[in-house]
């Protein structure tokens, strides 16, 4: 089965000449959990409770994340089970670290930056597989997101 790429393009939908892109079950999903993940609570008009709240917190001290730790795995866990109606059986781990990164070859300049690691596995329902992406990174100071599935 293939879903939608996103965003998606209505444009292109409308036109029978292009045919818009498509990509599998487990992309699908991973795409959705990157929306999830990237998305502030209460930011979508829609659906207020659609989002995470990792971005309502300041990690210039590490020892918060390590305070709401659990708390981010059972609310991304929650999110994920009402958001995601093509997994059951979600496990979330969120993993803290921090990360030196240098701008010069000298390496004079140092800059800091806090690691938030979510690995997220399940259980595919429509095809009795297991899901396990590579994990999910968001790093704060500044803030930036990547996923090494996209």
């Amino acid at each position: 089965m293939e879903y939608y790429t996103l965003p998606v393009n209505c444009a292109v939908l409308m036109e029978r000449a292009e045919k818009h892109p498509k990509q599998s079950l487990e992309k699908s999903i991973t795409a959705n959990i990157y929306l999830i993940l990237a998305t502030k609570y209460g930011s979508k008009r829609y659906d207020q409770s659609f989002g995470n709240e990792l971005l309502d917190y300041d990690f210039d001290n590490p020892s918060v994340i390590e305070r709401v730790k659990h708390r981010f795995e059972v609310s991304i866990k929650e999110l994920i089970k009402t958001c995601e109606k093509r997994l059951e059986e979600i496990k979330v781990i969120v993993r803290l670290s921090i990360e030196d990164l240098y701008f010069d070859k000298d390496r004079k300049m140092t800059r800091v930056k806090k690691k938030i690691e979510i690995s997220i596995s399940g259980k595919l329902i429509l095809i009795n597989r297991t899901y396990s992406p590579p994990p999910f990174v968001i790093y704060f100071s500044p803030a930036s997101i990547s996923s090494s599935s996209k």
